[in-house]
């Protein structure tokens, strides 16, 4: 049987990018039973300690405001996670660039203007599929993430038969 391979391209749109950290998100949470939720607690905590330096410590005011500054700086982390990510990665050089896709016999083949990426089959430990994409678990523990979107569905086919798939649809 000869040598299969198969190509396909997009662009790394910020559509794209917000379907990656959704997925991300909804993975990690059926993985762990956990859905994230704000650390209250630390923020509190924050708060007080920051008030405590304010009104008790006579030379470290600025150190209680600092204190403070953190809470918020954690409330804010967790409200506007996804758009930091987003806007981090629209920043990045690939954004907005097509990139390839190649599936062969032997890897998975993701190259743009700026990286190569090559995923031996065998360095794959399992996929977990969601309803909108494949989340590569790797042996070195390292995640890639690859929307349905973009698959052929020869590569589809591929990915199937190469790789042991753990389905997650969240009912």
């Amino acid at each position: 049987m000869g040598n299969m391979e198969y190509q396909n391209s997009f662009v790394l749109s910020k559509e794209h990018l917000l379907e990656c950290f959704d997925e991300s998100q909804l993975l990690n949470a059926l993985l762990t039973g956990k859905v994230p939720r704000p650390r209250y607690l630390l923020m509190v905590a924050l708060t007080l300690v920051g008030f405590f330096f304010i009104t008790f410590v006579q030379h470290n005011k600025m150190l209680g405001f600092f204190i403070i500054g953190l809470a918020f700086l954690e409330f804010f982390n967790f409200k506007y996670k996804r758009s930091w990510w987003i806007t981090g990665q629209m920043w990045g050089k690939n954004s907005n660039n097509t990139i390839k896709l190649c599936f062969d016999d032997l890897a998975i083949k993701v190259s743009s203007l700026n990286v190569t990426l090559n995923i031996n089959w065998d360095e794959i430990d399992h996929a977990d599929e969601t309803a909108k994409g494949y989340t590569l678990a790797l042996k070195n523990k390292k995640r890639h993430y690859l929307s349905k979107l973009t698959l052929l569905p020869e590569m589809d086919a591929l990915l199937i038969s190469k790789v042991k798939i753990v389905q997650h649809f969240p009912t």
